[in-house]
């Protein structure tokens, strides 16, 4: 073997070795859907969903996504793997072995594997953020309601005397 050849052999090796690792040690979800079926998940997405790898390699996205949505995210699958025009990112409610629902941001890329086309997915749980928008929007909104509402003249300023809060009864003053 030339000394050429030994260098991109030896360089290949460790750029699998690398990508490996980033897989297999990555904080979100990764997986490999081809064909409507897994064929690859890291260890990050078996613990996202509760399920181990060769459970979800007999499994389709119809088989943990919400019911409510399965149909749409086969059908942007499809068109994706068509070459159509689809969304970088969208949020899916996916269902856990544990029946329970975690909001997953996917970010599908088609690749080819074994000369076919498939899409790689990085999927984020943001459950908990969600959860905590909807929770401030929410108070949020109850405050406003609170402060327009009040017989009292409220007014709130920021640090430049600019008013950011002025509410009906201020108005009257």
């Amino acid at each position: 073997m030339y000394p050429l050849e030994n260098s991109k052999l030896k360089a290949k090796k460790i750029s699998k070795a690398i990508f490996q690792t980033m897989v297999e040690k990555a904080g979100d979800g990764i997986f490999v859907y081809q064909d409507h079926r897994f064929v690859y998940v890291n260890p990050a997405f078996e613990n996202l969903l509760g399920y181990p790898q060769h459970i979800l390699e007999n499994m389709t996205l119809d088989d943990v996504v919400n019911p409510d949505t399965a149909e749409m995210i086969e059908e942007c699958y499809s068109r994706r793997i068509r070459g159509e025009k689809e969304p970088d990112r969208y949020d899916v409610v996916f269902i856990t072995r544990n029946k329970q629902k975690r909001i997953i941001a996917l970010s599908p890329s088609v690749i080819m594997l074994g000369g076919n086309p498939a899409t790689l997915n990085i999927a984020r749980d943001i459950t908990e953020r969600k959860l905590m928008l909807e929770h401030l929007e929410s108070s949020n909104e109850f405050l406003t309601g609170l402060i327009e509402n009040s017989s009292d003249a409220i007014i709130a300023t920021d640090f430049y005397g600019n008013p950011l809060i002025f509410n009906k009864a201020a108005e009257e003053i």
